[in-house]
């Protein structure tokens, strides 16, 4: 049988696993078996409904409806924050961890009560810490059941607002006829929405450089792209301006008129020092393209890889020992900062980190963008995930976002104002 617990919504406060801006809460989600809190190692927080085909991200589980959260450790180092202003029952699934529990948002006046549920997984062996001071009945402190699939039921009181609390044993070695399982990764969708651009005054420009700009030999750019028209001319994905509305540019990513994908650098004399263009021709249609580069002028290293493989014209490569110019007047997406050469066609998860560099020959730094089923992987919060520092740029619509909202940079470089109305696109790269 599944096992349902009664009580109001949990909300989980983390600190070392949280929330980001991705997490919006689906409401209309209405599963028909048990849902799971599952802290994943992209620093993101997924209630995974343990129904085939039903796994969605949220993050307010509707009890009323049969949601039942649980929390999933996952590594020796994390923190866990309770939040015990709206549920008073946790279950705790020790997931190859060894996590601190914390007790937050205790109600100031008056007395609360808790129940903590550990449930050790298939291994066994984990313990469990407590960050809040507890005075343990008899004065003798908690020693949990170490045996696998084994759980514990613990209750606490507090009558001076958490600052210390009372601890009961209420039972050990329970076995339980169903327990929480821990759905595989793969199973975990990141679902994004894209923006769509008309091809004709509709695009996003920053008036002025991005903050932070520094001169440079290496960089990183990732993008989802689906071409929808505009085939045999010039159309900008991503651009700076020389100066203030220039359309000539030193950072440069586009579609060219032979149809082909084009990465282009240049120094502070608008001299070519970078550039590798594809093989491949992408004519307008409605596969969505995953284009991946970095660049290291000063090791010699350039890579370009278009839905996982490695597409670069021998014949236009440019990779000279020299310093890109990314200190530039303005930037744009979809056009040059001008407001020329549109793009036609939806854009998601722009991602562009000057002077950072990852070797996208090896496959592992791919999947930080790209997962082996050809979805894209959430970056983090602030885009820091693939590399552990923040991009300058980093552009991304939550499901069911507006339009508008992609003009919000989570990078460290600042937003961009929107030109024309562009659409919220019919289809993303991780339907």
């Amino acid at each position: 049988m599944v096992w349902f617990c009664q009580w109001s919504e949990l909300y989980l406060i983390m600190t070392t696993i949280k929330l980001d801006h991705q997490s919006t809460p689906i409401d209309d989600f209405a599963p028909t078996g048990r849902v799971i809190v599952y802290p994943k190692s992209d620093n993101n927080v997924y209630l995974i409904n343990d129904v085939p085909g039903e796994t969605r991200l949220i993050t307010n589980p509707d009890t009323s409806i049969g949601e039942v959260a649980t929390i999933t450790g996952m590594n020796t180092s994390t923190l866990y924050e309770l939040d015990v202003s709206v549920t008073n029952t946790f279950d705790v699934l020790l997931n190859g961890g060894n996590p601190t529990i914390s007790f937050v948002n205790v109600p100031s006046s008056g007395a609360t009560s808790i129940t903590v549920r550990l449930w050790q997984d298939t291994a066994g062996s984990h313990t469990v810490s407590w960050a809040n001071t507890i005075a343990w009945a008899g004065g003798v402190a908690y020693s949990g059941t170490l045996t696998a699939d084994k759980v514990d039921a613990l209750h606490f009181i507090t009558d001076n607002s958490g600052t210390s609390w009372f601890g009961f044993i209420g039972g050990q070695n329970y076995t339980m006829a169903t327990k929480p399982t821990l759905p595989s990764v793969p199973s975990i969708g990141f679902e994004i929405d894209a923006v769509d651009f008309s091809g004709s005054g509709q695009y996003m420009r920053r008036v002025g450089d991005f903050v932070g700009s520094a001169t440079g030999k290496t960089g990183i750019f990732s993008c989802w792209l689906r071409v929808d028209g505009g085939n045999g001319s010039f159309r900008r994905i991503f651009c700076s301006g020389i100066t203030l509305g220039n359309t000539s540019t030193h950072v440069q990513f586009e579609m060219t008129t032979s149809n082909t994908l084009s990465v282009v650098m240049r120094n502070s004399a608008t001299t070519n020092i970078f550039r590798h263009d594809t093989v491949g021709t992408f004519a307008a249609g409605a596969n969505w393209i995953h284009m991946l580069a970095s660049w290291d002028l000063l090791n010699g290293f350039g890579h370009l890889y278009i839905n996982d493989v490695s597409d670069v014209d021998g014949g236009l490569i440019t990779n000279t020992n020299d310093t890109i110019n990314y200190v530039q007047g303005d930037w744009a997406i979809a056009s040059a900062a001008s407001g020329a050469f549109y793009f036609n066609g939806a854009i998601a998860e722009l991602y562009f980190a000057p002077n950072q560099y990852l070797d996208f020959s090896v496959e592992a730094n791919r999947r930080k963008f790209r997962t082996s089923t050809g979805k894209p992987v959430d970056l983090g919060l602030d885009g820091s995930v693939p590399t552990g520092s923040q991009p300058q740029a980093y552009f991304s619509l939550v499901d069911g976002g507006t339009s508008s909202a992609f003009a919000t940079n989570y990078g460290y470089g600042g937003n961009l104002t929107v030109t024309g109305s562009p659409t919220v696109a019919d289809s993303s790269p991780s339907d």
